[in-house]
């Protein structure tokens, strides 16, 4: 069985560096677990070592060396989750901020309307009486019309039904000459 030396070390930020001497299968399962760290890197040191005793003595560097990754591995996660926990609180800060923000708009807004259509079209309680007013009018005006053609056009009407006029019907003649009647 061949075993190959490996140096792990961490980012700059930790700076930790383990020495390990495994197997190739062994590498691999290690490498697989330390794929999700972006800080870990793994370099052969490219000489191999027959299994001998240099292996019991290897094996507490190399059990020390992945205790060491574990618990630098466990501090990345709990950056992590600190980190998005501050995120969430600032977004969580930034939106009750902007809907502040929205709502003083949005009153400032309604004041400018207000003010305008107070200048531009006066109060809503004006306009509604000048509506009022302007309906009144128009309906007296009405009456007075009733009242002033209402005889003349009850004598157009009667004239109309009491003196009716005979006549054809134009079409009568059309039909007639293209002997459809």
């Amino acid at each position: 069985m061949q075993l190959t030396r490996y140096q792990l070390s961490l980012s700059s930020n930790c700076q930790l560096t383990a020495f390990i001497t495994v197997t190739i299968v062994d590498f691999i399962k290690i490498q697989r677990k330390l794929r999700f760290i972006n800080c870990v890197k793994i370099m052969p040191m490219h000489h191999h070592i027959q299994h001998s005793t240099t292996c019991a003595m290897s094996a507490s560097h190399q059990t020390q060396g992945i205790q060491q990754l574990l618990l630098a591995e466990k501090r990345a996660a709990e950056k992590v989750a600190e980190a998005r926990k501050r995120k969430a609180k600032r977004i969580k800060q930034a939106r009750e901020e902007a809907a502040a923000e929205i709502e003083a708009y949005r009153w400032h807004r309604e004041e400018q309307f207000a003010e305008y259509e107070e200048r531009y079209l006066g109060r809503s309680e004006d306009v509604a009486m000048k509506i009022q007013r302007d309906t009144e009018i128009h309906l007296k005006q009405i009456d007075n019309n009733v009242a002033e053609y209402k005889d003349s056009v009850v004598k157009e009407l009667l004239d109309l039904v009491f003196n009716i006029v005979p006549e054809v019907h134009r079409n009568y003649f059309i039909m007639k000459f293209f002997n459809r009647i």
